[in-house]
């Protein structure tokens, strides 16, 4: 799930490799291989999975920003905080795929800066599409908090570098 896979024999020696959609970071080994013991067929090592992960340091020209579990609904009281930081010479966009958070408990605060001292650009919740949002320099904080009951799908958003006028 989250992913694809390449190979698809299930004779011994036969390997399959693995590949996360982007957002997605894969847990586990990238390439396993089929192994026969007595008469039964086993993967060793055991099949990956691809996870969106609760926060992180990205640094690439262009990615992917997902809640923990997306699509599905996202864990109850969790911390979440994403960095982006990109050449000086860049600003960033930030655009909404999907967004649906519980309305008035849980949060997607986004920082026009590197942390969350920086000045805030929105705090946003609820299932309405906020709209494209652009940074004033080259790095944006985000900061997802859930409290401990209801959840929601969650977000996927997509950034972007671009020249800075």
């Amino acid at each position: 799930m989250n992913g694809s896979r390449n190979g698809d024999g299930r004779e011994p020696d036969d390997t399959v490799t693995f590949q996360c959609d982007p957002g997605y970071e894969l847990q586990g080994e990238m390439k396993i291989t089929c192994i026969q013991v007595e008469n039964r067929y086993y993967w060793q090592p055991s099949p990956p999975v691809c996870i969106a992960p609760c926060g992180g340091n990205l640094t690439g020209s262009s990615g992917f920003i997902l809640s923990p579990n997306f699509p599905h609904p996202y864990p109850h009281s969790k911390d979440c905080d994403w960095t982006i930081t990109v050449n000086s010479d860049y600003v960033l966009s930030l655009a909404f795929i999907s967004f649906s958070i519980e309305p008035n408990y849980d949060f997607l605060y986004i920082y026009d800066g590197p942390d969350s001292n920086s000045q805030l650009i929105g705090s946003f919740q609820d299932s309405k599409l906020p709209e494209r949002i652009e940074s004033s320099s080259n790095s944006m904080h985000l900061a997802f908090r859930s409290d401990g009951s209801v959840s929601y799908t969650g977000f996927h958003l997509e950034y972007k570098v671009f020249v800075d006028d």
